[in-house]
């Protein structure tokens, strides 16, 4: 029977470091122990579970299916208490804190918005905002970095999200960005085909992904004429009339004037943006505050969007992509 009220975080922390490293020597040298020192630890939290948690290897150890079930509840309980240090340290300090995690399209506006709203209410929250892409944010968030996340799930079914909690925000179409002088920016009718000539300006591969897969659809092979990973970049290069763009709706709401983007919805797919956290960070009152702040935001950005772009859809639980389940570590 197992019996762990013994064990301590400290325990906790050896058995995540030797799941993560899957070898007890390496594990014993990020942690700065011997690695009989951690050989030991490991064989009491065993004992104290009743079972055994790690499969020995000729090289390396592996996690047990029931070693895999308690290393979920390590990293769970090792959460906690982190998050319990920091809100009881908040308690007895008059500025209270949250660190929150965001891609770069939502800090564009969103986020930024959000924390505007939010100071007004709560002027003594301090609040830390870091930028990443929305893999990392989420490691950020399971790690304790950061209380809560806004990510995207762009291109769909990319995230990994064990250990962590997802609630829908709101879906964001896609949309094609065009030069203002362009001559199909004010085009009555216009669909992807109709740009099957036109010079892309793409970032990331997996961006080039999702133009292909769309103009595949729509018969012809994009030609990638430049590659600007920014934002604001791309906007320019389009702006110049250098090519078209394919950017998320929500970068629209902080575009600039000489750049047209015109709504394909019959041709370009949706992104989901989602608040991330932990089963701990969403008890606490700061991230509630955050969640509702952003919340607003959204609704106002969506009841504002212009005829011309896709305007986001807020909450809307019908048009969610799947989300990638848990995979083998590689």
């Amino acid at each position: 029977m197992p019996d762990l009220h013994g064990l301590t975080i400290g325990d906790l922390r050896v058995v995540r470091a030797v799941a993560e490293a899957e070898s007890i020597s390496a594990a014993a040298s990020a942690l700065g122990y011997s690695q009989s020192g951690v050989s030991r630890r490991i064989a009491a939290v065993e004992r104290a579970a009743g079972t055994t948690l790690f499969v020995r290897l000729p090289r390396g150890v592996q996690l047990t299916p029931t070693g895999a079930r308690f290393h979920a509840y390590a990293l769970h309980m090792m959460q906690a208490a982190v998050l319990a240090e920091r809100d009881l340290a908040d308690a007895t300090d008059a500025t209270r804190r949250l660190r929150v995690g965001s891609f770069s399209t939502a800090n564009a506006r969103l986020v930024p918005a959000a924390l505007k709203r939010l100071s007004l209410t709560e002027p003594d929250l301090e609040v830390t905002v870091r930028e990443h892409r929305s893999a990392t944010l989420i490691r950020w968030v399971t790690a304790g970095t950061v209380e809560a996340a806004v990510v995207s799930d762009y291109p769909s079914g990319t995230l990994r999200t064990d250990g962590v909690l997802l609630e829908h925000l709101a879906d964001d179409p896609l949309v094609v960005a065009l030069a203002s002088s362009h001559p199909s920016a004010t085009a009555r009718r216009l669909a992807l085909h109709h740009l099957a000539g036109e010079p892309w300006i793409e970032g990331d591969p997996s961006e080039t992904t999702v133009l292909r897969a769309a103009a595949q659809r729509a018969g012809f092979e994009p030609r990638i004429a430049h590659r600007v990973r920014d934002w604001n970049a791309k906007l320019a290069f389009v702006a110049a009339g250098l090519g078209a763009a394919i950017v998320p709706g929500l970068a629209a709401t902080s575009t600039r004037s000489d750049v047209t983007l015109r709504s394909l919805p019959d041709d370009l797919p949706t992104r989901a943006l989602y608040l991330v956290t932990t089963a701990a960070s969403r008890t606490l009152p700061t991230v509630e505050q955050f969640r509702a702040t952003t919340r607003a935001v959204l609704h106002d950005l969506r009841v504002g969007s212009g005829e011309t772009q896709a305007p986001l859809r807020y909450g809307d639980a019908s048009h969610r992509p799947a989300i990638a389940k848990p995979g083998p570590r590689t």
